[in-house]
């Protein structure tokens, strides 16, 4: 099948985000469980030395962080010391992290998922057969919300270019794949590679799962995608890459990607935020994550535009644009003491505080009147 015009025009953008996105393909990884023998012990020090883009920060329930990095590792602070893992350690370039209910960690990698037990790092490889979304969860009416919830607990994240994701229901881990909607491209996939193109439009790029029943899957070219475990629904393919999703406490479901802003879906209605809204061209630019704190604020993170802070609770006129340095709509950029213009990654933590990953490799916290550097 060829491609049409509208998705060709998009290559490029797509190539250079799938780049941005996850670090280069290293070929497939050593298969069986690696004993602390094999590796060296983590490196330790007092300081965090990352020098690319934090792609994800975590908090596990031992209160200790996780940072993931584009090229530099991973780093687990103790609130003391910073203990770093990379492929000398044998866990090589992270794009998941996720804690079970024992407080086993687990990390997805490109070709499947590493564990890891004190220093020992077990590789667990996906099933040869990969499933579709509608065939991966199964139950009677009657215990629908109980197995639903425990399916969502499940370890689920991106399978890399590949149509669809991955997840590792503590026995095995398994590849699934996205449906086609009606009207999109239909491709059929071998490798995960689309031939002459290098990419699938239906890989998913951001999982998240909300706190009210649904998850959402967004997609390196075919819009989001929302799963509640008896249906499917495709959520407008115009708006193309989605890095970020995120539903708030009102029920908005807020996503962003690398080219046309941010959109707001709230009661089966989509707009486009930064197109309406927006306070100028240079104003709320493509959103690489977004979370919401515990006063209500959502908080944006732009690739080359710094970090956004929307107050909806002051936004009384929806039919205009919001003005920045008000009280409904803050932007925080390197000359407000953060280290780039470039916000790579947002977390809530335990405590309610913000924590901020940019694309120089340093992490802030906010403080509600400024940033605090983690050093």
């Amino acid at each position: 099948m060829h491609l049409s015009a509208k998705y060709l025009s998009k290559i490029p953008c797509l190539l250079l985000a799938l780049c941005l996105l996850f670090p280069a393909c290293k070929g497939q990884e050593n298969r069986q469980t690696h004993t602390p023998s094999e590796f060296p012990a983590p490196r330790i020090d007092t300081s965090l030395n990352f020098s690319s883009r934090v792609s994800i920060i975590f908090q596990d329930s031992r209160e200790e962080f996780w940072f993931v990095s584009h090229q530099d590792g991973v780093a687990k602070y103790d609130g003391k010391n910073f203990s770093y893992y990379t492929e000398e350690q044998g866990l090589p370039s992270v794009r998941a992290i996720y804690e079970d209910a024992q407080g086993q960690m687990y990390f997805g990698i490109q070709d499947g998922m590493r564990i890891l037990a004190g220093n020992e790092f077990k590789h667990i490889a996906p099933e040869e057969n990969s499933i579709a979304l509608s065939e991966s969860f199964t139950n009677t009416e009657a215990t629908y919300e109980s197995d639903w919830e425990a399916e969502k607990k499940h370890f689920w994240f991106s399978a890399f270019n590949r149509n669809g994701l991955y997840r590792y229901d503590g026995k095995k881990l398994q590849h699934i794949r996205l449906p086609v909607p009606e009207g999109y491209p239909d491709f059929s996939e071998t490798d995960g590679y689309m031939e002459g193109v290098g990419y699938d439009i239906y890989a998913v790029y951001d999982i998240y799962k909300d706190p009210t029943g649904s998850m959402w899957f967004g997609t390196s070219d075919a819009g989001l995608f929302r799963y509640d475990g008896k249906s499917i629904e495709a959520i407008a393919d115009e708006t193309g890459v989605v890095r970020a999703s995120f539903k708030d406490s009102e029920g908005r479901i807020w996503y962003g990607n690398n080219r046309e802003g941010i959109f707001l879906y709230e009661n089966g209605q989509l707009i486009n935020f930064t197109e309406q809204r927006s306070p100028g061209e240079d104003g709320l630019a493509s959103a690489l994550d977004i979370v919401e704190d515990t006063e209500g604020n959502i908080w944006f993170a732009t690739f080359s535009n710094g970090l956004w802070k929307y107050n909806p609770g002051f936004d009384t006129d929806k039919n205009s644009p919001l003005k920045t340095g008000s009280k409904a709509l803050q932007h925080f950029t390197k000359a407000d003491g953060l280290g780039s213009d470039s916000i790579t990654s947002l977390y809530l933590d335990k405590e309610g505080k913000v924590w901020i990953g940019t694309g120089a490799g340093e992490i802030f916290s906010y403080t509600g009147k400024g940033f605090d550097k983690l050093e």
